[in-house]
């Protein structure tokens, strides 16, 4: 009684484990999934975006064709040479920005899937803690029905064993 007691809870236990693996392992690639879809969408959003380019460069620019105009050759080439330096900056502050914007977005996604897992991983944990709850219910069950059995079995041989007394007595009494 004990030991198929004890093997159904064994089957029961693995059932659970192989199918939290298995829950977990879906759930890790659909997340993957999902993820990778959402960052190639957002990053072909941050890619795509214009970023305001530094108000000194069209400054810089109208002054350059305003100085060319006017054939003041030298003071156009430095302001040409000072436009490309600003430009260089302003492309690199650019890049920074989508550097950060996608760092946040990696950053994101890989929250947001440790708290999806971590909600899953709770929802078995508390999954496994009931089936725990309803084995030590089944055990105290099994226990006490044991212990009728017993009892039953203890009430059974003292009747019994005053019965032969009684048939023991009844025999030496009359021999």
């Amino acid at each position: 009684m004990q030991a198929g007691f004890d093997s159904n809870w064994v089957k029961i236990f693995d059932n659970y484990e192989q199918r939290k693996k298995n829950e977990l392992d879906a759930q890790k690639n659909n997340l993957d999934k999902i993820n990778e879809l959402i960052y190639q969408k957002e990053l072909n959003k941050i890619e795509g975006s214009k970023l305001k380019q530094n108000n000194k460069i069209k400054l810089l620019k109208n002054q350059e064709r305003l100085v060319a105009i006017n054939e003041r050759v030298e003071e156009a080439a430095n302001f040409r040479n000072e436009l490309k330096i600003v430009q260089k900056h302003d492309e690199r502050r650019l890049e920074k920005n989508k550097q950060e914007a996608i760092k946040h977005l990696k950053n994101k996604l890989e929250t947001d899937t440790l708290k999806e897992v971590k909600k899953r991983k709770d929802r078995l944990e508390l999954e496994k803690f009931n089936l725990v709850i309803e084995m030590n219910k089944e055990t105290d069950i099994l226990t006490k029905q044991i212990n009728l059995h017993i009892k039953d079995i203890d009430r059974i041989q003292k009747a019994i064993s005053v019965m032969y007394d009684e048939i023991g007595k009844y025999i030496f009494v009359h021999s």
